[in-house]
C-alpha cells in the first residue's frame, strides 16, 4: 500500500513542491476537511520529474572536481554564464587558476571569461594563481590580458601575492616579464624632464640630476650616452615604462627604463608595505627576499611607521634573513619615527641571536684605534 506524507497545510489555491529527486515518480492527492471536520480525498495525481536543469551550481562543481568533459558540455549547452561567481565570489577561472587546473583556465578563456574580474576582496585570478604557485597558469593567463597593475582592497599587487606564496620560480618569471608596478610620481617627474631636454643626451644627463637614477636597462648612464651620441638606437626591453618621441635623430624611439630602487618596491595600501616587507613580516624566506634584491629592491626602504625590512625581520626573528640583509647593504643604525632602531628592538623582544649577531657586526664596523707606540 502507498503510503503519504503531508507535504502542506493551509488555504492557498497552489502550493510549489521543492527538494524532489531527479528522474523520479511521485504520486499526489488533496485531502480537503469541512469546518465540520468531514473529509475527503481528491484522485491521485502521478508525475515524474525530469532531468535536473543544469545550473551554475553544476558548473563550479565541475572546476571544483577538475571534470574537463562535463564543463565543456555545460558550457556547449549555454545555459550558464562563464564569470557567475560561486557563493564565495570567486568565478569558476579564479577557482581554477587558484586550483592549477591549466586545461580548465584555457577552456575557459577560449568561451569569454575576463581574465580581470575581481572578488569580494579586490583578487583577480592572476594574484590568485601567482601566490598558488601556478607558473603555466600565470603564463597563460598573462599571455590573455591580465595585468600586473590591479591592485586588490589592500592595495596589494600579483608581486605581493607571489611573495607570500613563496613561489621563486613565479616571482623570477614575474620579473622578468616585468610585473613592477607603474610608479605615477617617476613616471610624471620622467615625462617632464624628457619634454624639457633638447635632446636625448641632455634628457640622460637631467635624468641622473633630477631622479638619482644610476643605469637605464641595466647600462650605465655614460655608455648609453656614448650610444645616443653616435646615432644608435635601443632595442626595447620589458622592464620599466615605455618613451616614446618619434620623428628625433639619434634617439631612443622605444626607451624603457628602471630606477635604481627597483619598482618591485611597490607599496600596499595598508601598512606601505612593499613585497620585501612582506618577505621579512611573513616567512623570512631569504630566497624570495635575494630575488627581490637581485631585482632592485630598496633593503633601507620604510613603511608609514618608519621600520625598515632589517627591523621587520628583526621584530619577526627571522634570524637568517637578518642575516641576508645585512649582508645586502641594509643599514643597522636607521631609527624608526619613534627613534628606535634594530638592536633596541632586538633586546626589547629578547631576541638573543639577533641581538648577538647585530653586536658582532657592529663590532665589524667599528673602526680600529691604532696603537701608540
Amino acid at each position: 500500500m502507498h503510503t503519504y506524507g503531508i507535504i502542506y497545510t493551509g488555504y492557498a489555491t497552489k502550493h510549489v513542491v521543492e527538494g524532489l529527486e531527479p528522474r523520479t515518480p511521485y504520486r499526489f492527492r488533496l485531502k480537503v476537511t469541512s469546518p465540520s471536520g468531514e473529509f475527503e480525498y481528491s484522485p491521485v495525481v502521478a508525475v515524474s520529474t525530469t532531468r535536473e536543469p543544469i545550473s551554475s551550481e553544476h558548473f563550479h562543481r565541475a572546476v571544483n572536481v577538475n571534470d574537463e568533459d562535463l564543463l565543456v558540455q555545460i558550457l556547449q549547452g549555454g545555459n550558464v554564464k562563464v564569470d557567475v561567481p560561486n557563493k564565495l565570489g570567486f568565478t569558476a577561472l579564479m577557482v581554477a587558476a587558484q586550483r592549477g587546473h591549466t586545461r580548465l583556465v584555457k577552456i575557459l578563456v577560449s568561451n569569454g571569461t575576463d581574465v580581470n574580474l575581481r572578488n569580494g576582496s579586490g583578487k583577480d585570478s592572476l594574484m590568485l594563481a601567482c601566490y598558488a604557485g601556478h607558473l603555466d597558469v600565470v603564463k597563460y593567463l598573462r599571455r590573455h590580458g591580465a595585468s600586473w597593475d590591479t591592485r586588490d582592497l589592500g592595495g596589494c599587487t600579483a608581486l605581493h601575492w607571489a611573495v607570500d606564496g613563496g613561489h621563486c620560480g613565479v616571482i623570477e618569471w614575474m620579473i622578468q616579464d616585468g610585473c613592477e608596478a607603474v610608479d605615477p610620481m617617476l613616471w610624471e617627474m620622467v615625462r617632464r624632464i624628457w619634454e624639457q631636454s633638447g635632446d636625448t643626451a641632455t634628457f640622460f644627463l637631467n635624468l641622473r640630476i633630477y631622479t638619482g637614477l644610476t643605469c637605464l636597462n641595466g647600462e650605465p648612464f655614460l655608455h648609453l650616452m656614448s650610444h645616443v651620441t653616435s646615432g644608435e638606437t635601443s632595442r626595447p626591453l620589458r622592464f620599466g615604462f615605455i618613451i616614446c618621441k618619434p620623428g628625433i635623430k639619434n634617439t631612443y624611439r622605444c626607451l624603457t627604463f628602471r630606477t635604481k630602487r627597483g619598482n618591485v618596491d611597490v607599496v600596499d595600501a595598508g601598512s606601505g608595505w612593499t613585497p620585501l616587507m612582506r618577505v621579512s613580516a611573513v616567512s623570512g624566506n631569504q630566497k624570495v627576499a635575494s630575488l627581490l634584491i637581485d631585482a632592485g629592491a630598496d633593503v633601507n626602504v620604510k613603511d608609514k611607521d618608519g621600520k625598515t625590512p632589517l627591523m621587520v625581520a628583526v621584530l619577526n626573528n627571522h634570524e637568517e634573513l637578518v642575516q641576508l640583509l645585512l649582508d645586502r647593504g641594509a643599514d643597522a643604525s636607521v631609527k624608526n619615527e619613534f627613534g628606535k632602531g634594530v638592536l633596541e628592538m632586538a633586546r626589547v623582544f629578547d631576541r638573543q641571536n639577533v641581538i648577538f649577531l647585530l653586536e658582532e657586526r657592529k663590532k665589524k664596523q667599528m673602526p680600529k684605534k691604532s696603537s701608540v707606540c
